[in-house]
Parts: C-alpha cells; structure tokens; sequence
C-alpha cells in the first residue's frame, strides 16, 4: 500500500506500509536500468550525492518507509503526465525498490553509481548460489531494510548474496558500485570479474577504484593533466569507457567538512558544469563521451548542443543535468534534497 503526494514540478513524495519484496525479484530479472554518472562521497558526519542523468520528463519519488528515507526515480514509464493522471501503474509497486540513495533510523546510507563496462564485455557478474539472490539495483533497498550498520551490510553482501546484473542494465553496457555507510565506518563495494570487491573508500564517481593507482594526493590522473591521452587508462587501470574524473578530483578537495561547505561542492558537482567549464573532459555527451576520447573531440562534441544548455525541452533530451542532489546528516537522521540544479530551494525530510 502507498500514498503519494506532489512536492514540485517533477517531485513527488510517496509513502509505503509494506513492500513486495518478491515482485521486485522478478520484475527485474529482466526489467530496470536506473543509470546515472554521480558524485558520491562522506565528509565527516554528512553524506553527499549528485544524481546526475539526461533531462527528461521522468519524475523522482522522495520514498519513505516506518524506517527509511530516500530517493527512487528514472523509471521511464513514469512520466510527469502519467503520474500527475493519477492513473494506477503496477510500477508503483517497484518503485522503492529504484532507491538510488537513502538512509534508514540506525543512520545506515547506501548510494549507488553506474559504472561503464565496454557494453558487458569486461565485468562479470557472479551468481554463485548462496542465501539470498539479489539484483544489484535492490542493494540499497535490501540493505536499508535489513541492516544497522556498514559492517554488518558489507559482511552479508560479500559472505551470503548471489548479485546479478539487472539484464537490462547489463545490455545498456553498465555496472553498478555502492557506498556503503553509518557514523563510523565508510566502504565501497564493487563487482568485478566474479569478484565482490569491498573498500575503505569515501569517493566514487563512475569509474571503478579496485585497481586504480592515485597520485600522492590520492587523486587520478585525467587526460588534461597528462601529455599523452591514454595515460589516464593506463597510468589507472581505468576502464576506457570509464568517466567522472575530474569530479573525482573535486571531491578529494574538500578541506572542510561543514554543512555549507559540502553543500557548495554540490553545486560545483552540478553536471551542467560539465558544457560551462570545458574542463571536465571525462564526462558523457549523450551516450558517447568517456575518457578515452581526446580533448579536441570533446571540444567539437560540446559545441553543437550549447544552445541547448537551459534545457527549453525535455522531449528532446542531449543534455545531462543533476537530477538531485541529497544531503544526509548521520547524527540527525536527516536528508535535505535539491532538485533540477536549484539550489535556492531545499526539500526537508527526516526520520
């Protein structure tokens, strides 16, 4: 059962006393492709993430549960009409099961990032039959409902999970990697080569970190920064399709852990820096640009779709923009969400 009401253009918030935990295995199965090229990091007691995707007339959900906050959205059937029709849609039901981040009342967050994998070829994805047998897009749901504390989550993934790719996702050519934390403790966790990979890491963008070699900074070479272009591949390890760089490199900027500081990285985060700043040279123009592509390409590429940046339609999507960007404080149990890029006005939510 849930309810849903409208927070803004775009935004709704919807509310669940049970979930069908079951339906969700089998609708993704073959079904769902929540994607996104984000930021994701923890600073202090705060936890900070860009949702970042193509503009276009999906709606988000502000998911609430007796236990849990967080945010669902890019599913593609619920446009702003449909929802706004109040018409019923079976995918209500799979909805909280979208999470792309969230918190529950033990201060447990999970966020997930898609990872480009060459269209599948090189990340595979265990099935090794073990307790329970997961899609990678309900990691944070599950981990939200069942978990108190990252050391436990992290445990249960790596020791009795069987993790598929989502099919679609699979097909699409990404991969998924999560952060996982609470008040003490911080990891990440990939999937790679039939191995579950778990971190002491408090950044990840879109490009997996298992086998990246940092600088003494403890950042990432970028093509900008090197005199040959591939040597942010094979200085890294980084996959050629992976992306976020220089995202990365910001996150790893941050001196101060304040409120207002994290939420200002967050707006420097925002995706539509990427065509104002020509800087980031390790980000997607439609589906097309990754970090093997040179910097004169990128320049060319960009230029034909600037017109477009204040986004006058959404049926006719080119460009990334951050979708939304949440704030969770551990201590207070507590996200504050912008929407759209607008950061003058802020949604509350707490637990």
């Amino acid at each position: 059962m849930y309810s849903k009401i409208k927070l803004d253009d775009y935004l709704y918030q919807i509310t669940y006393t049970n979930l069908d935990y079951q339906k969700a295995y089998d609708y993704f199965r073959n079904n769902g492709s929540a994607l996104g090229a984000c930021s994701s990091f923890r600073a202090g007691n705060y936890f900070g993430r860009n949702y970042d995707w193509l503009y276009d007339n999906s709606v988000e959900f502000v998911v609430v549960t007796k236990n849990t906050i967080g945010i669902a959205g890019n599913i593609s059937e619920l446009t702003k009409s449909f929802v706004e029709s109040g018409l019923p849609s079976p995918l209500y039901d799979i909805v909280p099961f979208y999470l792309l981040d969230g918190i529950n009342k033990n201060g447990l967050v999970v966020s997930m990032n898609v990872v480009p994998t060459d269209y599948g070829n090189n990340i595979s994805i265990p099935e090794i039959r073990k307790r329970t047998i997961i899609a990678n897009m309900m990691i944070p749901r599950y981990l939200l409902d069942h978990f108190s504390n990252a050391i436990d989550a992290v445990n249960y993934l790596k020791n009795y999970t069987s993790i598929y790719n989502v099919n679609k996702l699979k097909n699409l050519g990404y991969e998924l990697h999560f952060i996982i934390a609470d008040r003490n403790n911080t990891f990440v966790v990939e999937l790679i080569n039939n191995k579950l990979n778990i971190l002491r890491q408090k950044v990840i963008t879109n490009f997996h970190v298992s086998n990246v070699i940092f600088n003494k900074n403890g950042k990432v070479y970028t093509p900008s920064t090197q005199t040959e272009l591939n040597n942010a591949i094979i200085t890294n390890n980084i996959t050629p399709n992976g992306c976020g760089l220089e995202r990365y490199n910001l996150i790893k900027d941050l001196k101060s852990f304040s409120k207002r500081d994290i939420k200002q990285l967050l707006y420097d985060l925002r995706y539509s820096n990427t065509y104002r700043n020509l800087n980031w040279f390790t980000e997607f123009v439609g589906n097309g640009l990754t970090v093997n592509s040179s910097v004169k390409d990128y320049v060319k590429k960009i230029a034909p779709i600037l017109d477009d940046l204040e986004y006058k339609s959404r049926d006719d999507s080119k460009l990334w923009q951050t979708v939304h960007s949440s704030l969770y404080d551990f201590n207070n149990l507590s996200l504050e969400l912008n929407v759209q890029e607008n950061f003058d006005k802020t949604f509350k939510f707490s637990l």
